[in-house]
């Protein structure tokens, strides 16, 4: 008696342990730390992304003062505090993996921090002196023009140069700044009979700012946004979240098997009441009691199931709402806002895949770089806004005239870049004088617009993927192209003229003219 008592008693103590622990590792998962956590994860993404169009904006000078750019660093930096507090349920091997990428993140956004300091700097330098340089150089130019016609000339033209140079990255302007610069400071003593030529050494001098900081703030600028925050991020939230997935799942087995032991430990007693009673109404209460108990089991189990399906159709929503957001983005990305049409890099890239293509397949490629004749005096005479309609005006009809395969770009300010796959020479210049007389025709507010059209052309006979670079294969091209609009130019206007015979990509053809 006594050793069956002390045997019952030992195997109550160990189910009791194993009840315990088995309620224990059912509960691992706190659905608080997690939804913390994942918390912190999207602000940081949203802070990231925020930081980087504030970048932006202040590169191109939409934003007065770098406020939000403080406070976008600021609140990144507390923010990403918060990752150490990693939930408690996420492994040992998960952990280290998360808590390296952390640091890495922690790393980079440090990285990113010295960076924008210094990126504010030599902004502000390059501002101030775009700020001074064309209201000084143009009320200069107004002052000297009853003296000296040239000397006011040169420095319109300057101002414009140095204008357009910062807005677009023209680089084929820099050798004429640099030329003119130098002009007027060989000549600055020639200037000093009817001018004070401290005021023009001053332009002189944020002349040279200008073309000393514009580059290295592209750079910087673009080092900033390509330090890759947010893909460390998405490591961090994928790692994450494959291990609450994870752990979430050990946590329902642990709850499916604490149910069938509890409802095992019933049946024992129910059992053990059952013989100890030896009566049919202890045995049938004794049943009713393990049924309500099964059926109680039952439903918390089916609740379980039922909230676990719901934080799953959760998930579900937000992963499609995270790849709408990425579709639109990479939408907003390789489309020109104004005109609707894909934007200068995407160009360069389907034109290098194309390109890449004709190096293992024979086949033509041609494209057409088109220019609204005059547009400056649209923008000078009737003001920007009719300008953009302009340009609105023109994309559209030349979307009329192109088919469904060619791909419409705008390669900039003024130009747009027509692609014309498995397209000949001769089809291509059939092309821009259709689409040349679609302007005309169409297009004829605030005034009658025209354009000049240059058109080149390239074929592959295959075969010559070892020798091929597209980058030199596009440059050719292009070049090709822009020589044969300032040609359109130089006769008049309002033309296509074809450049050259379409070119063999042959790897001695593009060394030549690279």
């Amino acid at each position: 008696m006594i050793v069956s008592t002390i045997r019952n008693s030992t195997m109550g103590v160990i189910i009791l342990a194993c009840l315990g622990y088995f309620f224990h590792q059912s509960k691992i998962v706190d659905i608080n730390e997690h939804d913390r956590y994942i918390n912190v994860l999207r602000e940081l993404q949203k802070l990231d992304v925020s930081l980087n169009e504030n970048i932006l904006k202040a590169r191109y000078l939409y934003m007065i003062n770098y406020d939000p750019i403080v406070d976008n660093i600021k609140h990144l930096k507390k923010t990403s505090l918060l990752l150490e507090n990693i939930p408690s349920f996420v492994g040992k091997d998960t952990l280290n993996k998360i808590d390296n990428l952390c640091a890495g993140y922690v790393s980079l956004l440090s990285e990113k921090e010295r960076a924008t300091e210094r990126f504010k700097s030599e902004n502000s330098i390059l501002r101030n002196s775009l700020s001074f340089f064309p209201i000084a150089a143009t009320e200069l130019a107004s002052k000297v023009s009853v003296y000296n016609s040239d000397l006011a000339r040169l420095l319109r033209d300057l101002v414009r140069d140095i204008v357009l140079y910062n807005l677009y990255s023209h680089e084929e302007l820099l050798p004429e700044i640099t030329l003119k610069i130098k002009k007027l400071r060989s000549n600055i003593d020639s200037y000093k009979n009817f001018l004070n030529t401290k005021n023009l050494e001053r332009i002189i001098r944020h002349g040279d700012t200008i073309l000393i900081y514009k580059s290295g703030m592209d750079q910087d600028g673009k080092s900033i946004l390509e330090l890759p925050t947010k893909q460390q991020l998405e490591m961090i939230y994928n790692i994450y979240y494959d291990e609450y997935i994870r752990s979430l799942s050990v946590a329902n087995n642990y709850r499916l098997v604490l149910y069938l032991a509890t409802i095992l430990l019933v049946a024992v007693i129910a059992h053990t009441f059952i013989r100890l009673s030896n009566t049919k109404r202890a045995l049938h209460v004794a049943n009713a009691n393990l049924e309500q108990r099964v059926q109680e089991r039952t439903e918390e189990l089916n609740t379980a199931n039922a909230d676990l399906m719901e934080q799953k159709k959760q998930m579900s929503d937000y992963i499609c709402e995270i790849r709408a957001v990425n579709k639109e983005m990479q939408r907003i990305a390789i489309t020109d806002e104004l005109t609707n049409l894909y934007t200068r890099r995407f160009l360069f890239e389907w034109m290098g895949k194309e390109l890449e293509s004709m190096s293992r397949n024979p086949g033509e490629y041609s494209c057409l770089l088109i220019d609204i004749d005059h547009f400056k005096n649209i923008n000078d005479t009737y003001g920007h806004q009719e300008g953009d309609n302009t340009l609105v005006a023109v994309a559209e009809a030349i979307k009329r005239v192109v088919r469904q395969a060619d791909i419409v770009g705008r390669y900039g300010g003024e130009e747009f870049l027509v692609l014309l796959p498995d397209t000949g020479l001769e089809d291509a210049l059939a092309v821009a004088e259709k689409i040349r007389k679609q302007i005309e025709h169409e297009v004829k507010a605030p005034r009658q617009i025209t354009a000049s059209i240059g058109v080149a052309s390239c074929y592959s006979t295959g075969y010559i993927r070892a020798y091929l670079n597209t980058s030199d294969a596009i440059a050719l091209v292009l070049r090709i192209a822009d020589k044969a609009l300032y040609k359109a130019k130089e006769k008049g206007r309002n033309r296509a003229i074809v450049g050259e015979e379409s070119v063999n990509l042959s790897p001695a053809k593009i060394v030549k003219c690279a």
